[in-house]
């Protein structure tokens, strides 16, 4: 008999326990929630709701007006990368593809890091856009790190993203034609 009492006393205060700490996990989750999206000023020294100072909103501004400027971006890193289908819509079924990611530093307040990928080619015909890429700047393909420094144009999209241009003079995948085009020509290659 005594064992079942233990045992129900230790069953009761495992579900205490299980309660306990699901109230403490939903008030910590409302409290980063509330927090997060500025509803409440939830403890002493928080600014009310959607208050901002008067620098902050001029900082932001001048932020802003700075970015109309920045046209180009260096590369920080150039890394081998196995990415699918190069982030098209139906690179789930397409299988991963050797390339090289291109990490270009934006100089804005926030320190923006963006990506340029390109598949390595099967063959080095020219015709490629990791072949052109390398070639306009003037790259061996035997050193690639040679492209650390080298400025590349940017553009912020309309989404807010930083993307490099390439040689059409679009930022590399914002143009939602282009992805169609690209998205339509793996389909009609991996056709069954």
């Amino acid at each position: 008999m005594s064992e079942l009492v233990l045992i129900a006393a230790l069953f009761v205060g495992l579900v205490v326990l299980a309660l306990f700490a699901s109230v403490a996990a939903v008030a910590t989750v409302t409290v980063a929630l509330v927090r997060a999206t500025g509803v409440v000023g939830f403890f002493p020294g928080d600014p009310p709701a959607g208050h901002r100072s008067l620098d902050e909103v001029e900082a932001r501004l001048r932020t802003l007006e700075l970015e109309r400027y920045i046209d180009a971006g260096v590369v920080c890193d150039v890394v081998p990368e196995r990415r699918r289908s190069a982030g098209e819509l139906f690179a789930r079924r397409g299988p991963a593809v050797d390339g090289v990611r291109v990490d270009v530093a934006v100089p804005t307040a926030e320190r923006t890091v963006t990506d340029v990928w390109f598949p390595i080619p099967e063959r080095l015909t020219g015709q490629s856009a990791l072949e052109r890429f390398l070639n306009r700047h003037r790259v061996p393909y035997d050193d690639l790190t040679e492209l650390v420094g080298t400025e590349l144009p940017v553009r912020k999209t309309a989404t807010g993203e930083w993307r490099v241009v390439l040689d059409d003079g679009r930022p590399r995948g914002s143009d939602a034609g282009e992805l169609f085009r690209r998205n339509v020509r793996w389909l009609l290659e991996n056709r069954r």
